[in-house]
């Protein structure tokens, strides 16, 4: 499979040769490291990241629930990392995939959500013990720091987006009142022409000696 071929390519001998196969390349990864223990997968994956992303000019695209794997992205800066978007959902609605990504943001991978709205229904004491479970995890200081670089780095998007969104609006509302304003000057400058040729016709009609062509 392609992991296989992969690690063929990563294990050769020949260092030049490796580099040689796999320089230029576009490697896409789906789900490094799964299927195993979760934290012995993590490391395995990030091992070969780090292998892969030190091969010249070599471009790689890796998709993960690991939150190694996310943590990697804010604490090495050779690595970026982005996240799926979801649509703002309700209480009754879940929230559904938005099919945009966000760079620079840690993703959740909504584990639990997933589940309340499986079909059959997943029992909700389940659930809730689940959420339990989680709550009272352990975090290292890694993945706090990670989660919090990340919560950050959003934090800065939403708000240059504010104000991206407020200077719009700015320029918007200058374009509207100019052309308000040249509107009015048009017009009164019209009606200003209308008022002139109005006199001129007037005067050419009272005056017994001038003739219809002078007064076209």
């Amino acid at each position: 499979n392609a992991m296989s071929t992969l690690l063929k390519k990563i294990s050769s001998p020949d260092e030049d040769d490796k580099i040689d196969i796999m320089k230029h390349s576009l490697i896409l990864l789906d789900e490094l490291g799964s299927g195993t223990d979760p934290q012995a997968g993590g490391c395995i994956a990030q091992a070969i990241l780090e292998n892969i992303q030190g091969i010249e000019r070599t471009r790689l695209i890796a998709t993960t629930h690991s939150t190694r794997l996310k943590a990697l992205s804010v604490n090495d800066k050779r690595f970026q990392c982005a996240s799926v978007l979801l649509e703002a959902g309700t209480s009754n609605l879940p929230k559904n995939p938005g099919y945009e990504l966000c760079y620079g943001v840690l993703g959740d991978s909504h584990a639990l959500a997933a589940a309340s709205r499986s079909i059959p229904p997943f029992p909700h004491d389940l659930l809730e013990r689940a959420a339990n479970l989680m709550a009272g995890e352990d975090d290292s200081g890694e993945i706090t720091r990670a989660i919090t670089s990340s919560l950050e780095v959003e934090k800065k998007i939403v708000l240059d987006a504010k104000k991206n969104v407020e200077k719009a609006e700015k320029e918007i509302i200058m374009v509207r009142d100019a052309m308000i304003l040249l509107a009015r000057t048009y017009d009164q400058k019209m009606s200003r022409i209308e008022s002139h040729l109005d006199n001129m016709i007037h005067k050419l009609n009272e005056d017994k000696t001038s003739s219809n062509y002078d007064i076209l």
